[in-house]
């Protein structure tokens, strides 16, 4: 399915996820008013009436969620706003200097904060459940995700009036369901971002995955001092990711990503609230920000080796664009 055109920054979606009364122009999240209005008002050329207008915010509303949904499963994990720990120093001004650390030795160190790669490696699938939340526009349900070794991962939100949504990746075709665009196959940026996100064990950071690691500065994050290292993958998808100073945790990302409407530039991650499952620790709270659109995802359990085989099995409408190819 070839890329919408994005929508410009300044459009508020909020307003028509929250039912003020506005009227969405005809460019926000790819809306066309005539779809949306019956016949016999297009022919009188009459203005939307109460029930084209909850259809119009109904489908502003999916887009902006689809966006969100894609956006999530673009990242490697989840995240969430920190802020500086009780008594911390503020951060020093950044430094580029030959003194910093190596790429490698960051990431070991992040390993070796979250558990060490022995427990990393133990699992060999997981199962997440927690919530998700646009906050601006009121709107959140449950979500799950079902991941398994070495690359297939299942991610499904539920929210009220909307519907279910759902993205996967079964170790070679990458997919998304909504009920406002359909069952699609994910090609180009989607596929290469869905196929990141589903690495079982990303975490480890292994050297044949990547290109170049290289760390660029000693600078603040969120309000936490960070290393930032600069990351370029062997499909060629480029992120940058931050990493505490303090304890080595990973504290957030940020990366181009592509959503159904297209290129969504500079989407920040923030990640907080880590907790340990399973001798792992895992950040429970996730906070992004894109085109002005804020989600959060919030990680209630988590579960390993309790994921069957059969759950990345292709969704019946998905299968059947796979044989129609």
């Amino acid at each position: 399915m070839s890329a919408q055109v994005m929508p410009s920054a300044d459009i508020d979606f909020s307003h028509a996820v929250r039912g003020s009364g506005r009227r969405v122009s005809s460019g926000a999240a790819g809306l066309q008013p005539g779809r949306h209005l019956s016949r016999r008002r297009a022919w009188a050329g009459l203005k939307p009436g109460p029930v084209d207008m909850r259809r119009a915010q109904k489908q502003a509303a999916f887009r902006v969620v689809a966006m969100c949904i894609a956006l999530v499963t673009g990242t490697a994990w989840l995240g969430a706003q920190a802020a500086p720990a009780a008594g911390q120093a503020a951060p020093p001004a950044a430094e580029k200097t030959a003194a910093l650390p190596s790429a490698r030795s960051i990431i070991d160190r992040y390993i070796t904060a979250i558990g060490g790669k022995a427990a990393v490696k133990k699992p060999t699938s997981r199962f997440i459940t927690g919530r998700f939340e646009l906050p601006a526009q009121g709107m959140g349900g449950p979500f799950e995700i079902s991941a398994a070794a070495p690359d297939r991962m299942l991610l499904k939100i539920t929210l009220q009036g909307l519907g279910e949504m759902a993205r996967g990746y079964d170790g070679q075709v990458g997919w998304a369901i909504d009920p406002a665009i359909g069952p699609r196959l994910l090609v180009g940026g989607e596929l290469d971002e869905v196929r990141y996100s589903a690495d079982f064990y990303s975490d480890l950071y292994e050297p044949s995955s990547f290109t170049s690691m290289r760390v660029v500065e000693r600078a603040p994050f969120e309000g936490r001092d960070c290393y930032t290292v600069q990351l370029v993958r062997r499909s060629g998808l480029e992120l940058t990711e931050y990493f505490n100073v303090d304890d080595g945790l990973k504290r957030g990302t940020r990366m181009n990503s592509t959503s159904p409407m297209g290129t969504v530039p500079g989407v920040v991650t923030v990640l907080d609230g880590y907790r340990d499952f399973g001798g792992v620790k895992v950040p429970t709270t996730a906070r992004q920000k894109a085109m002005g659109v804020e989600s959060v995802l919030t990680i209630e359990r988590v579960e390993y080796d309790r994921v069957p085989a059969d759950a990345f099995a292709l969704p019946p409408p998905i299968a059947a664009l796979v044989k129609g190819k």
